[in-house]
C-alpha cells in the first residue's frame, strides 16, 4: 500500500489555496480510503449540503470528507473515542482539569471561526450539562465558577473569552514553564497520535491507498513510527 499524509493548517475559509491543493493532491493520489482529524468515530459525523458551510464549520477536515464523498470513497476519521481518551487522562489529570481543557479548546476555536462570546458562553453551559450526563465529577457549575477555575490554571488570562490556542496546545513535558493544561493537551496527543498511526498504518498493511490530512504537529510527532514502518531513517 502507499501513504500520502498532508500536513495541514487548520482552516475555516473558503477561499484558502491550500483547499484547493489538498484536492490537487486527492485527485492525482487517487485513493482507496480517506482519513482526516476531528469529529468523534461513535457519531456519523454527517456534512452540511453547501461546500463554503463545510469549511466554514468543519475546516478542511470536512472539505477532505466532501471530496471523498463526492468521489465514493471511504472515509473515516483518525480520533479515538473521546471516552478512551478521556479515560487516560484520569489518570494524570482531574475531571475539573479534562473538563475546562476541553472547553477551552473548543471555544478557542470557536473564536477563530468568528464566534461571538455569547456563543462562546453557550458552548460551556452546554458543556456543564453533557459532561455531568457523562458522569464527571467536581466540574464548574456556572460560567462565574468555570471563569474562576480558568483564572486558577491560566493566572495571566482574567477573562477567558481571551485565551488564544498557544495557553491550551501541546508543550515540552521537560520545560518547566509548562502549564496544567499545555501538559495534558501534550499527553491528550501522545494518545491521539498512537490511535491514529495505528489506523493508517493497519490500512496501508492490507495495499490500500491511503489519503490522510492531519495537523501539522501529528506528523511531527508520528514520523519516528512512520519512518520504522517504511524502512526510512529518522532524522530528529
Amino acid at each position: 500500500g502507499k501513504l500520502f499524509y498532508y500536513v495541514s493548517s487548520h482552516t475555516y475559509n473558503p477561499n484558502d489555496p491550500m483547499l484547493k491543493d489538498i484536492e490537487k493532491q486527492f485527485t492525482g493520489f487517487r485513493p482507496d480510503i480517506v482519513f482526516w482529524e476531528g469529529g468523534n468515530p461513535n457519531k456519523k459525523n454527517e456534512l452540511p449540503k453547501l461546500l463554503e458551510t463545510i469549511v466554514r464549520e468543519i475546516g478542511e477536515a470536512g472539505f477532505v470528507r466532501y471530496l471523498a464523498r463526492e468521489n465514493a470513497i471511504p472515509d473515516k476519521t483518525l480520533e479515538p473515542s473521546p471516552f478512551a481518551v478521556i479515560a487516560e487522562l484520569r489518570k494524570k489529570f482531574t475531571d475539573s482539569e479534562i473538563f475546562i481543557h476541553g472547553i477551552l479548546t473548543q471555544t478557542e476555536q470557536a473564536k477563530r471561526m468568528g464566534k461571538s462570546d455569547v456563543e462562546l458562553d453557550s458552548i460551556v453551559v452546554v458543556g456543564i450539562k453533557k459532561a455531568k450526563l457523562a458522569g464527571f465529577k467536581e466540574i464548574p457549575e456556572d460560567i462565574i465558577q468555570f471563569s474562576v477555575e480558568v483564572h486558577k490554571l491560566i493566572t495571566q488570562v482574567e477573562n477567558w473569552h481571551q485565551v488564544v490556542l498557544d495557553m491550551v496546545a501541546p508543550k515540552s513535558l521537560e520545560d518547566s514553564l509548562t502549564t496544567r493544561l499545555q501538559r495534558m493537551s501534550t499527553e491528550s496527543s501522545v494518545i491521539r497520535d498512537r490511535h491514529m498511526l495505528t489506523m493508517l498504518l493497519t490500512e496501508v498493511a492490507k495495499g490500500k491507498r491511503v489519503f490522510a490530512v492531519v495537523g501539522a504537529s501529528h506528523v511531527i510527532m508520528q514520523e519516528p513510527g512512520l519512518c520504522e514502518f517504511f524502512n526510512k531513517r529518522y532524522k530528529n
